[in-house]
Order: structure tokens, then C-alpha cells, then sequence
């Protein structure tokens, strides 16, 4: 599919659909200042990240000084809130982002494709319904490139150095 670079473009992101299959899967942290450079330079009509109950301060913060991008916290049921996203900026924006792999989307990707607005689905392979990558107009496959790196776990404080290398040695013998 062509790519125009004067597209303006919506972006709704289901939080809890990236943010948990990166942690169990990655053991690490969406880094959405990737993503939103990923978008390709379009023009950004509006975007929105949808975290039901709390965001860390840090984060949101991070998202709506840095980036321009709107937290909503519903109470529950993401989904609902997304879709109505999707559906009110159906007819002011060329193309909306999905950033979600949700197969609750579908109804949203066919209505976006019955008012002539593109669906373009962001979502780690694992976490999308194959329902959903045939309903988007364009599916783009997220990896380890949006992730922040891998944060180093510090050692358990009650386990003594010395123990730690016998763990890690055969049969508890010391390594030469």
C-alpha cells in the first residue's frame, strides 16, 4: 500500500494490549516516543492513550508534555472508549493507528472502512487476532524496536556474593 506522507492520522492506543504482552513477553517497557516516530513523520490529528484506572505520573506526564498525547483513564472497558474514539474521528482524519491487538476492534475496522477512513493495526504479532489483521486496511507488525531497553534487576539483597557463585557452579563446586 502506498504510503502519503500528507496523510493526517489519528492514533488510539489500548495500553493494557501493548504494555502487558511487552512486560510478559519481553520483560520490558513500550518506548512510545519510538512508536510515534514510527508513524512516519504523518500529521497527527489527534491521539490518545486509553489505561484503565491509573497511569503512573511519569508516564503521563511523559506522553502529554512530550509527545502530545492524551491520557484518558476509564474505569474499565477500554474497548468501548477506543472504538467511540475511532468512530467520532472516523471522518476527520485519512487513517487511525490502532495500536491494540484486540479482535474487539473488528466492528471498529469494518465501520472506519465503510466512511473511507484506513485502519492501520500497530500490535506485536502475538498480541493480534488474526481477525483483525484481515479486517485493517494494513497491519504493521510491532518488535523489539519500540521497546525501551531491558532494565537490569538488581541482585536479591539477602543472598551473599559468595552464594551466588556457588548457585551458578555445578554441584555447588567453586569455578577455577
Amino acid at each position: 500500500m502506498r504510503k502519503l506522507t500528507t496523510q493526517r492520522i489519528a492514533i488510539l492506543i489500548d495500553a493494557d494490549n501493548l504494555e502487558i504482552f511487552a512486560r510478559q513477553t519481553f520483560e520490558r517497557h513500550i518506548d512510545y516516543r519510538a512508536l510515534w516516530d514510527a508513524m512516519n513523520g504523518r500529521e497527527i490529528v489527534r491521539a490518545i492513550y486509553f489505561k484503565p484506572r491509573e497511569c503512573p505520573a511519569r508516564l503521563r506526564t511523559f506522553l502529554d508534555k512530550g509527545l502530545g498525547i492524551e491520557v484518558q483513564l476509564p474505569p474499565k472497558n477500554v474497548d468501548t472508549y477506543l472504538s467511540i474514539a475511532g468512530v467520532t474521528l472516523a471522518e476527520r482524519v485519512d487513517a487511525i493507528a490502532l495500536c491494540c491487538g484486540d479482535s474487539d476492534y473488528v466492528p471498529l475496522t469494518e465501520y472506519l472502512r465503510c466512511k473511507g477512513c484506513k485502519s492501520e493495526v500497530w500490535c506485536f504479532p502475538g498480541a493480534t487476532s488474526p481477525k483483525l489483521r484481515e479486517t485493517a486496511d494494513e497491519f504493521r507488525p510491532l518488535d523489539e524496536g519500540i521497546l525501551l531497553p531491558m532494565l537490569v534487576k538488581p541482585a536479591p539483597a539477602n543472598v551473599s556474593p559468595i552464594a551466588s557463585i556457588l548457585s551458578l557452579s555445578r554441584f555447588g563446586e567453586v569455578p577455577q
